[in-house]
């Protein structure tokens, strides 16, 4: 991928490094699966060894220099075409306490047999690469063998729906640039609203939150319009709390422990008017399945995902792989 470092070639032919990032927006780009962002390359003499690793459509001039406006993101479609996303609700978790919003996901897209159209491509997730989760499951199930990394799209075109499954934390030197990289892809893809699945610490919560419900909300200020119908639900939005409790009252702050990332997305899309909705909930590691419904439920009250049975239930299917989320089991021949 191109970097803000030179390009070290093993011939005298040199590469020199980026100038200039600017907006999102479409480039011609040899492999269409991979979207563009404006960047500007200036380079001396052109190597093979450029060409063959990096698959552009460059011309060269007189003076063998160039200025081209490429760069790959970390999307990678699985067609041989990009998807469009425009108008789409994007659905996404956070790794935080209880991985509650991981297995909301995975519900998410086992109970709506959610096909994969895409993984990303990132040195910020700590790699990871396994069977597919929703075998049997039909739709994003597949086989087995079929191969599952560490953040994978899943998309629904009739509910206009995406979503993105992070089953591995960040990396801590590569949050920032994480984030950066998640907000754009966002904002590039023309999404109508993203939604932040995340939990906190329970033990953490100050007086005012122990009160009600565990589940709180928050809105970026692109999203405002959806408050009306969100305290029409009930929901709580989550109470700020003093940053020097017995010092200075009157001084809150937004805190959020155990929720990875979701503190640092949050301000990030409120800076870049990106329409983001946090749905969290207060938990404790340990068997977070029922925290899962929970979230769940909640979030489908709100997105009308999936009807309701006569008895007041929600059909939700549980992944084939959650037969193994506590290991395989006690082996009898310790007994």
């Amino acid at each position: 991928m191109i970097c803000d470092q030179a390009y070290a070639s093993p011939t005298p032919y040199q590469i020199y490094k980026v100038l200039t990032f600017t907006d999102f927006r479409s480039a011609q780009c040899v492999d269409q699966r991979f979207c563009a962002v404006n960047v500007k390359l200036t380079v001396l003499h052109v190597h093979s060894d450029f060409l063959c690793r990096f698959p552009l459509s460059l011309s060269v001039n007189s003076n063998y220099s160039i200025v081209y406006e490429i760069k790959l993101t970390m999307f990678v479609s699985s067609e041989d075409s990009t998807p469009s996303f425009k108008g789409f609700t994007l659905i996404l978790p956070a790794v935080s306490v209880g991985n509650v919003g991981q297995l909301a996901a995975d519900l998410i897209i086992s109970t709506l047999n959610m096909p994969r159209v895409g993984h990303f491509h990132t040195d910020c997730l700590v790699p990871m690469a396994g069977n597919n989760p929703y075998s049997g499951g039909g739709g994003s199930g597949g086989g087995a063998e079929q191969l599952s990394t560490n953040a994978e799209v899943y998309s629904h075109s009739d509910l206009r729906l995406a979503v993105l499954q992070i089953r591995t934390p960040v990396l801590q030197t590569k949050v920032k640039s994480f984030r950066k990289l998640l907000v754009s892809w966002i904002k590039s893809s023309g999404f109508s609203r993203t939604v932040l699945l995340s939990s906190s610490h329970a033990h953490h919560r100050d007086d005012q939150q122990l009160h009600g419900t565990a589940l709180r909300y928050l809105l970026s200020p692109a999203l405002q319009d959806a408050e009306k119908s969100l305290k029409e639900l009930g929901w709580t939005e989550l109470e700020r709390v003093c940053a020097f409790p017995g010092i200075n009252d009157s001084e809150k702050r937004l805190y959020i422990p155990g929720g990875g990332v979701t503190k640092g997305l949050y301000t990030d899309c409120c800076t870049e008017c990106v329409p983001l909705a946090v749905v969290l909930l207060f938990c404790s590691e340990g068997d977070n399945v029922p925290d899962t419904f929970t979230l769940t439920n909640h979030l489908n009250d709100w997105l009308h995902l999936l009807e309701k049975t006569p008895q007041g239930s929600t059909p939700w299917r549980v992944p084939s792989s959650w037969r193994l989320l506590f290991g395989s089991g006690i082996p009898p021949l310790l007994f």
